[in-house]
């Protein structure tokens, strides 16, 4: 079996793993507090992602990576402090292959991601909803 895993991103509420913009209509704070990571780039949450046909904030993303030595090398690093890594675990198999793919990312030094956020902006209207459905993985568990 193939397990993907997903690091909270803090607090947890309820029993699925949402993407951010079903955050804004179940969870506005929450949604709020994760918007803000996209304050210098708010064009990114509505980038189209071409092969499933929707936008950045209707996906959800996992990893094949198990969280606590990405997050520990991150606060060897001084680029973060330490972290209580909570995290869920999903059987790949329960993926629909149609609704998956796969990001490959590269870390680009220069790019702006990587410069300290000087701005606060207000969360622009969210794209239509897509027609990626939830799902809630009968596997999943919070640890």
């Amino acid at each position: 079996m193939t397990t993907l895993l997903y690091k909270a991103a803090g607090e947890i509420r309820g029993d699925d793993i949402l993407p951010l913009n079903d955050l804004r209509v179940h969870y506005p704070d929450l949604y709020e507090r994760h918007f803000a990571k996209y304050a210098d780039r708010p064009q990114r949450v509505s980038a189209p992602v071409y092969p499933l046909g929707c936008t950045w904030a209707d996906v959800v993303f996992l990893s094949p990576v198990h969280p606590a030595p990405i997050f520990e090398a991150l606060h060897e690093s001084g680029r973060i402090g330490p972290a209580v890594i909570k995290y869920w675990t999903l059987d790949a198999e329960l993926l629909d292959p149609a609704r998956t793919c796969i990001l490959l990312k590269r870390h680009d030094p220069s790019s702006a991601r990587n410069r300290p956020r000087t701005s606060s902006r207000t969360p622009p209207t969210p794209p239509p909803r897509s027609p990626l459905r939830r799902r809630r993985p009968s596997t999943a568990s919070a640890t």
